[in-house]
This record gives structure tokens, sequence and C-alpha cells, in this order.
């Protein structure tokens, strides 16, 4: 993959030079300047992007409404995987209301004040939204039927670069956070974990200057989470536990070179692994620092909205939310995302694989 990442490399600074040309107004999440701005077309970025009719001629992908698979991290993996099946298969993409909308509308797409839900999600996606299961017998020239597993699974064909896979789930990350709800209209508010924390959410506020780290701290029930880190580790040259464990040490080996062990560090957690919690708290450089997100305000979407636009973020590269808050962070334009981590031979952390391995299937198989 040298030359893809090359030339993704490549692609990436001739965008950043053009941005560099223009009037350059960054786009906005929970008052949190991202690095890519807030006007630009990218959906011109997408070759074929724009919608065509739907045609019963064509092939049509419809994603099974009941079939879901695993929890959220994993059912927008399986979206994600759906645009890219769509796109390697020249097929139409399609469902009927369920778990894919019900996913999509608790966190995004929802608070449009002047395009409802399942019209903004169709246009901004290109995907057909049935009312009633389409059948052959209907005129349908073709119909594959998708569970959330079998997309989960997908990996790209082998003849698309890494560098397309790359473009087309950037384009649908940033898509849905040009969309994310705010509170409005009887949706749940994706800004409130960063306006717990640092007040209101517009461009003048605390948010938007300030400095923080989030740790995702995410245990996988124990043997399984030792399991799924190591087959990582195997592909990556990473540590094999420190990401599971997050101890003090780790933590501010990551953060002491980055200056970061003066400002807060905020933990997301799913409650399976309050130890590691406790042992942040009571370290004596971590502890005054460390931040949860108060108890009734803390919800999915409210963390994923803090983490992504964090200054750091520290994760589990075995945990499919890391790795999708990281694919967010890096959609938006933001940095140090701490990953893939071992120590060297003088003992000091490193990097051992960059952020272009949260994208490619050879290093994350079907998380990427």
């Amino acid at each position: 993959r040298k030359d893809e990442i090359v030339a993704a490399a490549k692609a990436d600074a001739e965008f950043k030079t053009m941005l560099a040309n223009e009037e350059f107004e960054p786009m906005n999440v929970c008052g949190r300047p991202a690095k890519i701005g807030a006007q630009y077309n990218y959906p011109s970025l997408l070759t074929g992007s724009s919608c065509p009719e739907v045609s019963m001629d064509r092939p049509l992908l419809f994603i099974e409404p009941g079939g879901r698979y695993g929890r959220t991290g994993n059912n927008l993996v399986s979206f994600l995987h759906a645009l890219q099946m769509a796109r390697d298969t020249g097929s139409q993409l399609s469902t009927m209301n369920g778990w894919l909308t019900r996913v999509m509308k608790d966190m995004w797409m929802a608070s449009n004040p002047e395009m409802n839900f399942e019209e903004l999600f169709e246009r901004s996606f290109c995907i057909k939204l049935f009312d009633i299961m389409p059948r052959m017998d209907d005129g349908w020239s073709d119909i594959k039927v998708v569970t959330g597993k079998e997309l989960f699974f997908y990996t790209q064909q082998p003849d698309v670069p890494l560098s397309d896979y790359m473009t087309t789930q950037t384009f649908a990350l940033r898509t849905l956070f040009l969309n994310y709800n705010d509170g409005s209209r009887n949706t749940r508010d994706m800004c409130s974990g960063v306006r717990s924390l640092f007040g209101a959410v517009d461009e003048q506020s605390l948010a938007a200057d300030s400095l923080y780290t989030v740790i995702h701290i995410r245990h996988l029930e124990g043997e399984a989470g030792v399991k799924l880190l190591g087959y990582v580790a195997h592909t990556t040259g990473c540590d094999k536990s420190a990401a599971l464990y997050m101890e003090p040490e780790y933590v501010k080996s990551v953060l002491g070179p980055l200056g970061m062990l003066s400002h807060p560090i905020v933990l997301i957690h799913d409650g399976e692994n309050l130890e590691a919690i406790e042992r942040l708290r009571n370290d004596p450089v971590t502890g005054p620092l460390v931040k949860l997100v108060p108890e009734g305000v803390g919800w999915l979407g409210g963390d994923i909205a803090l983490a992504a636009t964090a200054s750091v973020f520290i994760g589990n590269p075995a945990s499919t939310l890391s790795m999708l808050i990281t694919k967010i962070r890096l959609s938006l334009g933001f940095a140090h995302n701490e990953l893939f981590k071992a120590k060297d031979e003088e003992g000091n952390w490193k990097t051992v694989c960059g952020d272009h391995c949260v994208f490619d299937n050879t290093v994350m198989f079907s998380c990427a």
C-alpha cells in the first residue's frame, strides 16, 4: 500500500494548498472549529456523488432493516461499508426504516429546520428509503439483500485504491457532522458533553479555545478484549495491553510530550472498566485533570462529539468505536490520534502505525 499512501498524502497536500488560497471559514462542530472549511463542496470530491434517479434496470442493494449487528460503533461501520459496497458493485443503495435509520436519526440529520430526516438522508447519501420491501416481482432487475453483519465484514474490492476507500468514508463522516443533531425538533443534543464541561457551544465560547484530551476506556469484555487487541498488535506492532488498561504511566507518557498534562483529561467509557478510571483519578498527576461528563447528561452521541473535537484522543484500536472516532477526527482535520503505540528500545512510547491504518483493511480487517 506504500504507493497508495504516498498518493493520498499528495492529494491531501494539494487540498490544503487549495484551501490556503481561498477565504477559509472553518466548519464548526459544537463550537469547536474543525480544520476543514464549512462551505467547501465536499460532494465534488467524490466521483459520481450526485444522485441519479432510482431505476429498476440497475441493481438494488437493500439493507435488511431488522439485521442489526452489534453496538452503535459496529452499526456505523456497517453503514460505511454499505456505501463502499454500493460503489464497488454499481448498485443503488436502499433500505426501510429500521436499525440504520434509528442509529442515524438518533445523532444526525433530524434537527434540520428546512428538511425532514428522510429527505435529507436520501439526498445526502443517494440512498432510497422504501415504505415496503422491494421485490423482484415488482419489476426490479436485481435485488441483493444484505444484513448489518454481512456489511460489517465486507471489505472493498482488491482493485479499489486505499485513497478511494478513504474518500468514501471521510465524505460520509463529514456529511454527518455538517448535520449533527443540536437538541432542536425533539432530538438529543450531540453537544451536551462539550456544553456540560466547557459551557456554551458557540465560536466565542470557552469551548472554542479549550485544550483537552479525551480517553476512550473500553475493556471489551475482559479476555475477549485481550484477544482482539492481540490480533491488532500482530498486524500493527502496537502494544498488546496498554490501550486496554490505560495505566497512568501510559497516559502520561503520551500526553507529556504534547504539553497536555496541564489541561483537562475527559474520560468516556461504558462502565466496564471502573478500575482504570479510579487509577487515573488517584494518580497525583492525572487525578486533578480528570473529568467525567455529569450523570444524566452523558450519552453516546455526546461522547462521540466530545471525542471527535478534542485536542488529543487516546483510544483502543481493538474497539470499533475508538476506530470510528478516529476516522471522524481525521475527516474533520483533527490530529493527535493516539491508538497504535509501542515502546521503542529506550522505553519511550511511539506510534507504530500511521493515521491511514484505521482505513486499511489489510491492517484492521473488517473494522476498517
